[in-house]
């Protein structure tokens, strides 16, 4: 008899997942607030509510963890369909072994068609990559993070400091640093804003933005907008980004939006966050070619230059039509890809499959990854 057994969750087996959840997730914010990410999670998305499968010890008979999908509507091709994404991987400490996160995955995946998804995707960690490769899953594209420095001043106080401490003590490092940041960061500062300036240059003409906490009717419009750029695109609605965003319950996220100052019409959005003096880019939507993704990006860092930001963050995957913008708005590569994840059921017809697991179909942010 195998000793570990994984099945779907019947409706309502909420106090089980939260106990499950409270034991082993990573993520300390969720300890505070798991009955109402329970009600977030299952009861208040537009779409339904998620779907969670169970893994168990059979010779213990106790859980001994859960993996979640919830659902999404993308667009593949001319077809809109409800995929899964994939959320909450978790295994109690002592059984964090091979065979019970397999058996719970490979459920999960072989069961996903009769559950109601087209197909499932998400960004695993690097360590759980391997079980999922097993599986059947396959990496679509690699997710990569991109930095645009808005001021230069933090980072060159930490290169003088460096550079100063084999040969100078602390006290006088103290005295020396900043002056020489002070005078560093004036001239890299003239320098990202006269590229920037030099890009916006006839590109923002006619439009106007403002920052605001919840997406209203007007988002609606470029609900598949990315479609322009990609085969596989999900949908960006009121709804889904009030549910996803504005009612999370454990992180605060804003709008930044770009607006059609004749028609009024919302030409482009970004949903952020911050942390401290750092903005995170969890998504962007545009209504055009990458141009237009260019203007949107250097308004958005614009404001957030007004507003004493230090950097802002980006984790892309997906098409290089978005990828060849970032370097010439002064984004730079860093280290830390992962994985861009799919699995299609044997039921999908061989077009389908293609255009699900092809790097150029997709465009992804970090607002797939982050809930």
């Amino acid at each position: 008899m195998n000793r570990y057994e994984a099945y779907l969750a019947k409706p309502g087996e909420h106090e089980a997942v939260a106990a499950l959840w409270r034991e082993g997730m990573s993520d300390s914010r969720i300890q505070d607030v798991v009955d109402k990410r329970l009600a977030w999670f299952y009861e208040t998305n537009p779409l339904g509510p998620a779907k969670t499968w169970f893994v168990k010890d059979t010779q213990a008979e106790e859980l001994i963890g859960c993996a979640s999908v919830y659902p999404r509507r993308v667009r593949v091709g001319d077809r809109v369909v409800t995929a899964g994404v994939m959320a909450d991987f978790l295994v109690s400490k002592k059984h964090r072994i091979a065979g019970p996160a397999l058996q719970l995955q490979r459920t999960l995946a072989e069961q996903s068609a009769e559950a109601g998804f087209e197909f499932i995707y998400g960004y695993p960690n690097n360590l759980a990559w391997p079980i999922f490769k097993r599986i059947g899953y396959q990496a679509v594209a690699q997710s990569v993070m991109w930095v645009k420095p808005l001021r230069t001043g933090y980072k060159l106080g930490e290169l003088t400091d460096s550079r100063l401490e084999p040969y100078v003590g602390p006290r006088l490092r103290e005295k020396l640093v900043p002056p020489a940041a002070r005078i560093g960061s004036l001239v890299g500062d003239r320098v990202l804003q006269a590229n920037d300036l030099r890009l916006s240059m006839g590109k923002l003409r006619g439009v106007t933005c403002d920052v605001q906490a919840s997406a209203d009717s007007s988002f609606d419009a470029l609900e598949f907008a990315s479609a322009a750029l990609c085969d596989v695109s999900g949908a960006r609605d009121a709804a889904y980004l009030n549910w996803r965003y504005s009612e999370h319950p454990t992180q605060r996220y804003h709008f930044f939006r770009m607006i059609d100052t004749v028609s009024g019409g919302l030409r482009g959005f970004v949903v952020f966050r911050e942390e401290e003096d750092k903005v995170f880019l969890l998504d962007a939507v545009w209504d055009g070619p990458p141009a237009q993704g260019e203007a949107l990006l250097l308004a958005f860092a614009r404001r957030m230059h007004e507003e004493n930001k230090v950097s802002i963050c980006i984790y892309y995957a997906g098409t290089p039509s978005v990828v060849e913008i970032l370097p010439k708005l002064l984004f730079f590569r860093r280290a830390g890809e992962r994985n861009l994840i799919a699995y299609v059921p044997k039921e999908r017809d061989d077009r389908f499959r293609e255009r699900v697991l092809n790097e150029n179909s997709w465009a992804m942010y970090d607002g797939e990854l982050d809930i």
